[in-house]
């Protein structure tokens, strides 16, 4: 029901060490600031958005990253796969107005901290100096849970009669887009 967090920028930093020839340890950090929205499922047409709030996040990832090419490139280039986990946080969660009431509780969605796990592709040409300059495809994969609320027994058979099926949570698939100036020392 797009419960968690909307498309955003994210700022970061990312630092990786060789430890093989095809095999780097990677650790990264990242902040995003986006709005979600506001999903309330006793309304008589179904579950729908009533409002957007701010949803910031950070995240703490670490893993590894496979050249395909070992230590060598071809032309300058460099591809390579990673796979990384970590956390994803939630910070700052505003409430909505819509949901204030004490009765609205149990019905709002809170991102908290939550398992995160990434898999990906990317190339790097290396400038032969001490610059890389890579671009990445990522997909970072974690769990919504939805709030108690939306399995009342109200709100249950609304869903029902709706031909609509009530998910305790879904995986979602958070693609991520990066261009990286990378420097070696």
């Amino acid at each position: 029901m797009d419960l968690g967090p909307n498309s955003s920028s994210v700022f970061g930093a990312r630092l990786r060490t060789r430890i093989s020839s095809p095999l780097s340890l990677e650790i990264g950090f990242g902040m995003g600031s986006s709005d979600r929205s506001v999903i309330d499922p006793r309304l008589a047409t179904g579950p729908a958005p009533v409002d957007t709030v701010d949803a910031n996040w950070f995240l703490i990832e670490g893993g590894f990253q496979i050249a395909l090419t070992g230590a060598r490139t071809i032309h300058g280039i460099q591809p390579y796969v990673m796979l990384t986990g970590g956390i994803l946080a939630g910070r700052g969660e505003v409430v909505s107005d819509s949901l204030l009431e004490a009765e609205d509780v149990r019905f709002r969605y809170k991102l908290g901290t939550r398992a995160l796990f990434t898999a990906g592709i990317g190339i790097e040409w290396l400038t032969g100096g001490p610059l890389g300059i890579g671009v990445e495809l990522r997909d970072h994969l974690w769990k919504v849970d939805a709030p108690e609320g939306f399995f009342d027994g109200e709100v249950l058979e609304l869903l029902e009669e709706l031909g609509l099926d009530g998910q305790k949570s879904e995986w979602t698939h958070n693609i991520e887009l990066s261009a990286s100036i990378y420097y070696y020392f």
